[in-house]
């Protein structure tokens, strides 16, 4: 069965937020410490099979004053939104995020694998 419906669209989806979040990253994430968590949304729902809304998502590992290590997390909902699936496609400080995010085509292709293995256990699970 053939996940993806729209694979331009869902390149363009992708370079979309991921452009957003690069941008709130330059703007409001810190060197050190916790914050606000960082997102970007779109839907998927007409994009990949099992999908509804995704988010990806930067937050600090932890709630120490001190702590540089920062996530990238893609969450994929059921197109009902009743569940969802989620991965990290990045762990490490936040400077090393910020070149992460700079690297297009990488990140790019760890977000859409995400993507697809989540739509993959929704289906597999039927939690939609």
């Amino acid at each position: 069965m053939q996940l993806v419906q729209n694979e331009q669209k869902l390149k363009q989806a992708i370079d979309t937020a991921l452009r957003q979040l690069r941008e709130s990253a330059r703007s409001r994430l810190p060197a050190t410490g916790e914050f606000a968590p960082l997102s970007a949304h779109f839907s998927c729902a007409a994009l990949v099979r099992g999908a509804g809304e995704v988010e990806l998502r930067i937050g600090s590992v932890s709630g120490d004053a001190g702590t540089k290590e920062r996530f990238v997390e893609v969450r994929v909902f059921t197109p009902s939104a009743g569940s969802q699936s989620s991965s990290w496609v990045f762990y490490g400080k936040s400077d090393a995020l910020q070149q992460e995010l700079q690297k297009e085509a990488p990140i790019q292709g760890k977000i859409r694998a995400a993507i697809l293995e989540a739509a993959e256990s929704i289906l597999r699970n039927e939690f939609s």
